[in-house]
């Protein structure tokens, strides 16, 4: 997250995200814990194709929502809690590191997706949810216009294949 803001130059939204990490300061290492962590089997599963709009970057997403959350679980033993702080980590990262409205509405989607399995399964071991997600990614949903989003209240969403 840090590379993207660096590089769109969008250093006026770095203050809010400092604030957001200050006032829950034991959830930054699981969350940088849980980037790391769905980044290497994002890149395991699909190689660089989870990169771009793409039905496996709805998985990353998903994923990452809910490993954020499954780490967070372990600092502080609270379902609704942990799942608090990963939307409102995963929103702030869309605001900080900003795609245009169609690429925000799916990533903000397939983020709370992630976070609803948590929420449902949050026992979990990650290759069960691994599993789960891949399954889901095969069935994604393809949009074309943010309110098309909603239409898909339980299916990941992307916008174009590589």
């Amino acid at each position: 997250m840090l590379g993207k803001i660096l590089r769109s130059g969008n250093f006026k939204k770095l203050p809010g995200l400092f604030w957001l990490a200050l006032k829950h300061p034991l959830f930054i290492i699981p969350t940088l814990r849980a980037t790391r962590l769905t980044m290497t089997i994002a890149q395991r599963e699909y190689g660089n194709k989870h990169v771009g709009n793409t039905p496996e970057n709805a998985f990353r997403h998903a994923l990452w929502s809910f490993l954020i959350a499954k780490n967070c679980l372990k600092w502080k033993n609270n379902i609704p809690k942990a799942a608090r702080w990963t939307a409102l980590i995963t929103d702030k990262h869309e605001i900080v590191a900003p795609n245009p409205p169609l690429e925000r509405s799916m990533d903000e989607h397939n983020n709370s997706i992630g976070i609803a399995l948590f929420q449902r399964s949050s026992s979990w071991e990650i290759d069960s949810v691994v599993n789960y997600l891949k399954t889901k990614t095969n069935t994604a949903k393809k949009i074309e216009n943010p309110p098309g989003v909603n239409f898909f209240k339980d299916d990941l969403v992307y916008i174009s294949q590589k």
